[in-house]
């Protein structure tokens, strides 16, 4: 029986979809994580990078899309890769991606 589990675990992992950021590639693993939106991911390094951008401008630049997580017609955040998305959601992120190191730590 434990054969036919290893053998099912095996043929599963040749098919289950590869977890990668939408805006640079990089693949789920233990140091990366990702949030998940409709069709696409982003990861923590994509995420922290457009916060540090979304504070440095001011205003956001460039013509209003949907954004790829809320699908909302905003102005995507400056530069924030090859996904468009919204400064909301960016922040909306990056509280997730700070709930999740605060759960993370031990308990004192």
């Amino acid at each position: 029986m434990g054969h036919l589990l290893d053998v099912a675990r095996r043929v599963a992992a040749r098919f289950t979809p590869l977890l990668q950021c939408g805006a640079c590639g990089r693949a789920k693993g233990d140091a990366v994580r990702l949030i998940a939106g409709p069709g696409t991911y982003l990861c923590e390094v994509c995420i922290r990078a457009a916060m540090a951008r979304l504070a440095e401008s001011v205003t956001s630049a460039g013509a209003p899309a949907p954004c790829r997580f809320c699908g909302h017609l905003r102005p995507p955040v400056p530069d924030a890769a090859t996904v468009d998305v919204c400064a909301p959601c960016i922040r909306l992120m990056d509280t997730i991606l700070a709930e999740d190191d605060q759960r993370r730590q031990p308990a004192t």
